[in-house]
């Protein structure tokens, strides 16, 4: 993946994540639910944390999502609870797609929760 890139990303709960490299290397975001905005008024998805990413971590988030993206199988069209929203955008252009609960996104949430 050469820059400039974006990933966006919402997960099963709606906990947002965003990774980007401008050309200046990798940072994140972490932006979870708060309870006042969840749909049981008390779910929270924790703490919002933010950082850099190192090439490693980077790299093994992109693959992972072009890994979903190349799978159909993985892919929805309705945006129910526990599916994830994703957004790539990179020198092949920009891609969204809504992802099933799957081994594949539970290994998107768990690479991103290590952060």
């Amino acid at each position: 993946m050469i820059p400039p890139w974006s990933f966006d990303y919402h997960d099963g709960s709606g906990n947002a994540f965003h990774a980007r490299d401008d050309g200046s290397g990798a940072s994140y975001e972490y932006l979870p639910v708060r309870p006042e905005h969840s749909s049981t008024g008390r779910y929270s998805g924790g703490t919002a944390k933010q950082g850099r990413l190192s090439p490693t971590i980077a790299s093994a988030l992109w693959d992972l999502a072009r890994t979903i993206e190349g799978a159909p199988s993985l892919r929805t069209q309705l945006r129910a609870k526990g599916t994830g929203a994703l957004a790539l955008h990179g020198s092949t252009g920009h891609r969204e797609l809504i992802v099933q609960r799957s081994s594949a996104l539970e290994e998107l949430d768990a690479l991103i929760a290590a952060l």
